[in-house]
């Protein structure tokens, strides 16, 4: 993958994602309506307003190589519970209850307002082609804080440090 062949395709990849999320609109709520009970000590109120989760029988990727983008053979024909895309995240309907998967997406959702569409992407993609699905910088961030909510541990200010470190990676990556 060269960053210029995502950069070209990069319209034809968001309005994909955005024709997936106009098609589940209707059967989306918003996160805060779950009712789990520890999210709201991690992410605002507005945030959890205006995260969207959908429940489908099977997550899907964007069909990049037909968008015009190479080389992300694995990850377009892997198999995930959830996907986040912008404001909205798609989720495995066998883990509808899972307070702990909707916390790892709600993470995702924090990384795409801070970075933006192009930026999330790129960044996605760079640790994808360059370190794989499981040292991806983003999903990394998204495990290891997963963990710790698994754990139970307090994160004070999570929600500002998270965007912080999204925004420090990021500039790392010369996306600054």
């Amino acid at each position: 993958m060269d960053l210029r062949e995502l950069e070209s395709a990069l319209p034809r990849v968001e309005a994909w994602i955005d024709g997936y999320i106009s098609a589940h609109r209707e059967v989306a709520v918003p996160l805060a309506t779950r009712g789990f009970s520890r999210l709201g000590l991690y992410f605002s109120h507005s945030t959890l307003q205006t995260t969207q989760v959908a429940y489908v029988p099977k997550v899907i990727t964007p069909p990049l190589e037909q968008l015009g983008v190479s080389g992300f053979n694995d990850f377009e024909h892997g198999s995930y519970w959830g996907i986040t895309y912008k404001d909205f995240f798609f989720i495995d309907s066998s883990l509808r209850d899972s307070e702990s998967d909707h916390f790892h997406e709600a993470v995702h959702i924090v990384q795409w307002r801070e970075l933006g569409a192009k930026k999330f992407l790129f960044l996605y993609a760079k640790g994808l082609k360059e370190d794989g699905y499981w040292n991806c910088v983003l999903e990394v961030m998204a495990y290891q804080n997963q963990t710790k909510f698994d754990k139970g541990t307090p994160i004070p200010n999570f929600e500002m440090e998270l965007a912080q470190v999204v925004r420090h990676e990021a500039e790392r990556a010369g996306l600054g």
